[in-house]
């Protein structure tokens, strides 16, 4: 079991991100889906719905949110409809901290050594001692989805850094409005 709270240069890091004022965030889905939302809100009920879902992700229904208009999840399910693409603007006031994850991307990333390799390139990303380094890299072999909780304190390091999160709450209708439609690009 992690316990992320005993690393202290850590635990001051993530503490500073939580005073921070979260960015403007944006839900994208088809265009048939962000008219149900825009009438019910953004149920975790439907997670996984539209954009699929990863092999790691939390035991409790979430929600994904992104700090980018268009989102960074060009590799989901919901390009491979004929439908138009929307981009819904949340209201970040509505988020609930103490509700959130790192998005599930994070640890497709580390699984697949995308973020980091090694002890020294986690001590770089995140500005922290080697000894607490090698502590969470250690750690990273035990990720799953039944222990996602002890990784909540990497959710704002997350949404800072590579801009975005999962949130385990409904969104109301009443922070949720249309920004625009999203041009497919593929890489």
């Amino acid at each position: 079991m992690a316990n992320f709270n005993n690393l202290p240069t850590l635990k001051k890091r993530f503490e500073s991100y939580a005073k921070m004022e979260l960015p403007e965030m944006f839900h994208v889905t088809t265009e048939s889906n962000a008219r149900r939302i825009l009438e019910e809100g953004l149920l975790t009920q439907h997670m996984g719905k539209i954009h699929g879902s990863m092999d790691t992700q939390p035991t409790e229904p979430v929600v994904y949110l992104s700090k980018y208009p268009d989102s960074n999840n060009l590799n989901s399910d919901l390009f491979n409809t004929n439908e138009k693409i929307v981009s819904l603007h949340i209201n970040p006031k509505c988020i609930d901290l103490s509700k959130i994850y790192p998005d599930d991307g994070m640890f497709a990333a580390i699984g697949n050594e995308d973020y980091f390799e090694t002890t020294e390139e986690i001590a770089e990303l995140l500005n922290i001692p080697m000894e607490e380094a090698q502590y969470i890299y250690e750690k990273t072999y035990e990720v799953n989805s039944d222990n996602l909780k002890e990784w909540k304190c990497f959710a704002l390091f997350y949404l800072f850094t590579e801009g975005e999160i999962s949130v385990a709450h409904d969104i109301p209708k009443e922070h949720i409005k249309f920004d625009h439609y999203v041009e497919i690009k593929y890489l």
